[in-house]
Protein backbone atom coordinates (compact mmCIF):
# COMPACT_ATOMS: atom_id res chain seq x y z
CA UNK A 1 0.00 0.00 0.00
CA UNK A 2 1.88 3.46 -1.29
CA UNK A 3 1.39 5.79 1.82
CA UNK A 4 3.25 8.52 0.64
CA UNK A 5 4.59 10.47 -2.05
CA UNK A 6 6.20 13.51 -2.39
CA UNK A 7 9.26 15.74 -3.75
CA UNK A 8 12.85 15.82 -2.99
CA UNK A 9 14.76 19.16 -2.97
CA UNK A 10 17.67 18.10 -5.44
CA UNK A 11 21.22 18.03 -3.87
CA UNK A 12 24.72 18.02 -5.21
CA UNK A 13 27.26 16.07 -3.44
CA UNK A 14 30.85 15.39 -4.04
CA UNK A 15 32.55 12.51 -4.58
CA UNK A 16 34.02 10.68 -2.31
CA UNK A 17 35.29 7.09 -0.99
CA UNK A 18 33.54 4.56 0.38
CA UNK A 19 33.66 4.44 3.91
CA UNK A 20 32.86 2.00 6.78
CA UNK A 21 32.66 3.50 10.23
CA UNK A 22 33.03 0.00 12.63
CA UNK A 23 33.89 -0.11 16.59
CA UNK A 24 37.29 -1.08 17.83
CA UNK A 25 38.70 -4.17 16.83
CA UNK A 26 41.53 -5.41 18.76
CA UNK A 27 43.91 -3.23 16.78
CA UNK A 28 41.73 -0.36 18.09
CA UNK A 29 41.08 0.70 13.96
CA UNK A 30 37.60 2.37 13.30
CA UNK A 31 37.14 3.66 9.80
CA UNK A 32 38.67 1.70 6.63
CA UNK A 33 38.73 3.89 3.93
CA UNK A 34 38.99 2.70 0.54
CA UNK A 35 39.85 5.03 -2.63
CA UNK A 36 38.04 5.43 -5.99
CA UNK A 37 40.63 4.29 -7.68
CA UNK A 38 41.16 1.25 -6.44
CA UNK A 39 40.80 -1.50 -3.26
CA UNK A 40 43.81 0.44 -0.87
CA UNK A 41 42.53 0.40 2.49
CA UNK A 42 43.71 2.56 4.98
CA UNK A 43 43.21 2.00 8.79
CA UNK A 44 42.16 5.10 11.13
CA UNK A 45 42.10 6.33 14.66
CA UNK A 46 39.51 8.50 14.75
CA UNK A 47 40.69 10.91 17.00
CA UNK A 48 43.76 11.39 15.25
CA UNK A 49 43.11 10.42 11.83
CA UNK A 50 46.55 9.37 11.19
CA UNK A 51 47.17 6.58 8.57
CA UNK A 52 48.33 3.13 10.83
CA UNK A 53 48.06 0.80 7.79
CA UNK A 54 47.59 0.60 4.07
CA UNK A 55 47.61 -2.61 2.04
CA UNK A 56 49.58 -2.88 -1.28
CA UNK A 57 47.55 -2.11 -4.60
CA UNK A 58 46.33 -5.86 -5.35
CA UNK A 59 45.55 -6.80 -8.83
CA UNK A 60 41.77 -6.56 -8.51
CA UNK A 61 42.23 -2.68 -6.77
CA UNK A 62 43.80 -2.04 -10.61
CA UNK A 63 41.09 -3.07 -12.67
CA UNK A 64 39.03 -0.60 -11.01
CA UNK A 65 38.93 2.98 -12.78
CA UNK A 66 35.99 4.94 -11.78
CA UNK A 67 34.65 4.13 -8.40
CA UNK A 68 34.75 1.67 -5.61
CA UNK A 69 30.85 2.80 -4.75
CA UNK A 70 29.42 0.14 -2.58
CA UNK A 71 30.06 0.16 1.12
CA UNK A 72 32.38 -2.50 2.52
CA UNK A 73 30.68 -4.99 4.87
CA UNK A 74 32.87 -5.39 8.27
CA UNK A 75 32.47 -8.50 10.45
CA UNK A 76 34.58 -8.51 13.58
CA UNK A 77 38.21 -8.40 12.10
CA UNK A 78 37.18 -9.24 8.30
CA UNK A 79 36.64 -6.33 5.62
CA UNK A 80 34.83 -7.58 2.52
CA UNK A 81 34.40 -4.81 -0.69
CA UNK A 82 33.35 -5.49 -4.34
CA UNK A 83 33.00 -3.08 -7.02
CA UNK A 84 31.86 -2.96 -10.54
CA UNK A 85 34.01 -2.26 -13.93
CA UNK A 86 35.56 -6.02 -13.87
CA UNK A 87 36.78 -5.60 -10.50
CA UNK A 88 35.17 -8.20 -8.64
CA UNK A 89 35.47 -9.03 -4.88
CA UNK A 90 37.78 -9.37 -1.79
CA UNK A 91 37.83 -10.42 1.92
CA UNK A 92 40.66 -9.66 4.47
CA UNK A 93 41.44 -10.12 7.38
CA UNK A 94 42.85 -7.32 9.87
CA UNK A 95 45.48 -9.03 12.53
CA UNK A 96 46.43 -7.40 16.22
CA UNK A 97 49.13 -4.91 14.17
CA UNK A 98 46.80 -4.07 11.61
CA UNK A 99 48.59 -5.95 9.25
CA UNK A 100 46.25 -7.04 6.37
CA UNK A 101 45.73 -10.67 4.89
CA UNK A 102 43.94 -11.79 2.12
CA UNK A 103 40.87 -14.31 2.19
CA UNK A 104 39.83 -14.47 -0.94
CA UNK A 105 39.74 -12.47 -4.02
CA UNK A 106 37.93 -13.37 -7.10
CA UNK A 107 34.94 -12.12 -9.81
CA UNK A 108 31.99 -13.96 -8.48
CA UNK A 109 30.91 -10.43 -7.19
CA UNK A 110 31.04 -7.06 -9.24
CA UNK A 111 28.72 -5.12 -7.76
CA UNK A 112 28.66 -1.95 -9.60
CA UNK A 113 26.69 1.03 -7.06
CA UNK A 114 23.62 -0.97 -5.92
CA UNK A 115 25.10 -2.57 -2.80
CA UNK A 116 25.75 -5.90 -1.01
CA UNK A 117 23.77 -7.36 1.89
CA UNK A 118 25.40 -9.86 4.25
CA UNK A 119 22.51 -12.00 6.03
CA UNK A 120 24.22 -14.77 8.04
CA UNK A 121 27.00 -16.39 6.53
CA UNK A 122 26.05 -15.74 3.07
CA UNK A 123 25.91 -12.24 0.68
CA UNK A 124 23.15 -10.94 -1.80
CA UNK A 125 23.68 -8.55 -4.50
CA UNK A 126 23.65 -7.66 -8.12
CA UNK A 127 26.99 -8.47 -10.06
CA UNK A 128 27.07 -8.18 -13.76
CA UNK A 129 26.11 -11.83 -14.52
CA UNK A 130 23.03 -11.49 -12.47
CA UNK A 131 21.62 -11.38 -8.90
CA UNK A 132 24.42 -13.47 -7.09
CA UNK A 133 24.26 -15.10 -3.66
CA UNK A 134 28.16 -15.86 -2.21
CA UNK A 135 29.37 -17.51 0.49
CA UNK A 136 31.00 -14.82 2.92
CA UNK A 137 33.45 -17.47 4.19
CA UNK A 138 35.43 -18.69 1.35
CA UNK A 139 33.88 -16.34 -1.38
CA UNK A 140 31.98 -19.20 -3.71
CA UNK A 141 28.81 -18.31 -5.43
CA UNK A 142 26.06 -20.01 -4.06
CA UNK A 143 23.08 -19.52 -6.65
CA UNK A 144 22.70 -16.82 -9.58
CA UNK A 145 19.33 -15.28 -10.88
CA UNK A 146 19.47 -13.95 -14.30
CA UNK A 147 15.64 -13.20 -14.35
CA UNK A 148 15.85 -9.50 -12.57
CA UNK A 149 17.67 -6.65 -13.88
CA UNK A 150 20.79 -5.00 -12.32
CA UNK A 151 20.30 -2.35 -9.35
CA UNK A 152 19.88 -1.89 -5.53
CA UNK A 153 18.82 -4.02 -2.34
CA UNK A 154 17.57 -3.77 0.64
CA UNK A 155 16.56 -6.23 3.74
CA UNK A 156 14.84 -6.77 6.37
CA UNK A 157 13.01 -9.99 8.63
CA UNK A 158 14.75 -12.55 6.32
CA UNK A 159 13.35 -10.82 2.73
CA UNK A 160 15.38 -8.88 0.17
CA UNK A 161 13.92 -5.94 -1.36
CA UNK A 162 15.32 -5.57 -5.00
CA UNK A 163 15.03 -2.69 -7.21
CA UNK A 164 15.86 -3.15 -10.91
CA UNK A 165 17.44 0.73 -11.55
CA UNK A 166 16.01 0.23 -15.61
CA UNK A 167 12.24 0.12 -15.06
CA UNK A 168 11.46 0.81 -11.31
CA UNK A 169 10.51 -3.18 -10.66
CA UNK A 170 10.31 -3.74 -7.05
CA UNK A 171 10.71 -7.63 -5.96
CA UNK A 172 10.42 -9.33 -2.79
CA UNK A 173 13.06 -12.19 -2.40
CA UNK A 174 13.71 -14.46 0.37
CA UNK A 175 17.45 -14.39 1.81
CA UNK A 176 18.21 -17.51 1.23
CA UNK A 177 20.98 -19.80 -0.36
CA UNK A 178 18.75 -22.30 -0.91
CA UNK A 179 18.06 -19.74 -4.34
CA UNK A 180 16.17 -16.78 -5.66
CA UNK A 181 12.63 -17.45 -3.92
CA UNK A 182 10.33 -14.31 -5.41
CA UNK A 183 7.32 -13.53 -3.23
CA UNK A 184 6.01 -10.59 -5.05
CA UNK A 185 7.01 -7.80 -6.94
CA UNK A 186 5.48 -4.75 -8.64
CA UNK A 187 6.73 -1.39 -10.62
CA UNK A 188 7.12 1.43 -9.52
CA UNK A 189 4.92 4.42 -10.31
CA UNK A 190 4.09 7.05 -11.21
CA UNK A 191 8.63 7.29 -12.04
CA UNK A 192 10.19 10.92 -12.42
CA UNK A 193 9.93 12.56 -15.44
CA UNK A 194 13.36 14.58 -14.91
CA UNK A 195 16.02 11.94 -14.99
CA UNK A 196 18.43 12.06 -17.39
CA UNK A 197 17.98 9.78 -20.59
CA UNK A 198 21.14 7.94 -18.79
CA UNK A 199 19.73 8.13 -15.58
CA UNK A 200 18.01 5.14 -13.52
CA UNK A 201 16.49 4.37 -10.38
CA UNK A 202 19.29 4.21 -7.98
CA UNK A 203 18.35 5.08 -4.93
CA UNK A 204 18.61 2.22 -2.19
CA UNK A 205 15.70 1.09 -0.93
CA UNK A 206 15.02 1.93 2.94
CA UNK A 207 12.71 -0.59 5.35
CA UNK A 208 11.79 1.35 8.86
CA UNK A 209 8.91 0.10 10.85
CA UNK A 210 7.27 -1.85 8.51
CA UNK A 211 7.86 1.04 5.97
CA UNK A 212 9.25 1.05 2.96
CA UNK A 213 10.65 4.08 1.50
CA UNK A 214 11.63 4.24 -2.00
CA UNK A 215 12.74 7.55 -4.32
CA UNK A 216 13.34 8.08 -7.74
CA UNK A 217 14.32 11.76 -8.25
CA UNK A 218 12.03 13.98 -7.34
CA UNK A 219 9.50 11.73 -6.50
CA UNK A 220 9.72 9.61 -2.49
CA UNK A 221 7.73 6.85 -2.06
CA UNK A 222 6.55 5.38 1.30
CA UNK A 223 4.70 1.84 1.10
CA UNK A 224 3.34 -0.54 3.79
CA UNK A 225 4.47 -3.97 4.24
CA UNK A 226 3.86 -4.90 8.22
CA UNK A 227 3.05 -8.86 7.85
Amino acid sequence: MLLLRCTWAQLTLCRMSSVAPQAAMRSKTSVRVFSPNGFSMTSRRPATASRMRENPRSTLGCAVRVAVAPTPIVRGNEVYVTAGYGAGCMKVQVGPGNEVTTVFENKVMKNHHGGVILVGEHLYGHADQGSVCQAFKKGAEVWNHRGFGKGAVGYADGMLYCVDENNGNVALVEASPKGWNEHGKFRLEPQSKIRAPAGRVWTHPVILNGKLYLRDQDLIYCYDVKA
